[in-house]
């Protein structure tokens, strides 16, 4: 700042004035496989607040009343070493995974059919992330 200048930041809204519309996908979320938000989380077979696909009722009406435009999927590390084609099918046939990103494996019982399930019950567009380094498109 030059000498003798106000060093006072001034802020000023106009509220009237509208520049533009803003994308509400730009609000999304993403489905993680980290840290129990899908195993345990908005996954979880057995649990009593479970729907019968395995999906539970409680996270998914709380994504439903944020009101999440969009949901990506996988999201993280784990998209890295996610291949799509395992997370189709019947679950008995879903191939098991070493997941390098969380050093663990993964069962691939959710998948990418089951985020499909999520977004259609949340309302959520689906925005699915591809694997282009040891995946396909």
């Amino acid at each position: 700042m030059a000498a003798g200048s106000d060093s006072t930041a001034k802020i000023r809204v106009q509220l009237d004035r509208i520049k533009g519309e803003i994308d509400p996908k730009i609000f999304g979320h993403f489905t993680e496989h980290a840290f129990g938000n899908i195993y345990g989380g908005i996954y979880d077979p057995g649990n009593p607040l479970s729907d019968e696909t395995g999906l539970r009722k409680d996270v998914l009406a709380l994504l439903k009343q944020v009101n999440v435009p969009l949901l990506r999927y996988p999201g993280g590390n784990f998209v890295s070493n996610y291949h799509w084609e395992d997370g189709i099918g019947p679950k008995e046939n879903r191939r098991r995974m070493f997941e390098y990103a969380w050093l663990t494996e993964d069962s691939n019982q959710f998948g990418t059919a089951d985020f499909i399930r999520e977004c259609r019950a949340v309302g959520a567009e689906p925005y699915i992330c591809v694997n282009m380094g040891s995946g396909t498109a």
